[in-house]
């Protein structure tokens, strides 16, 4: 299966694009200009739902305890 690569268009301070939210399939996605990330639709983050990222060992360790999240191995 090929990979979607998102198309984006910069208006100076604001961009447009075309890739859609991981959680609510039906919305776009935010895409944090400063960072090149794309974060979950305004909709799904009302809704409670975010990006995590675990740097270290004990943060891993919560997300998989707390949170349930299996695929968290410490891979860069």
């Amino acid at each position: 299966m090929k990979t979607h690569r998102p198309n984006i268009e910069f208006y100076g301070p604001v961009a447009q694009h075309d890739q859609c939210c991981p959680v609510m399939h039906n919305e776009h996605a935010v895409l944090d200009i400063g960072s090149g990330v794309f974060h979950p639709s305004w909709k799904a983050q009302r809704k409670g739902w975010a990006l995590i990222k675990a740097q270290t060992r004990f943060q891993r360790l919560v997300a998989r305890v707390v949170f349930g999240i299996e695929s968290l191995k410490g891979e860069d």
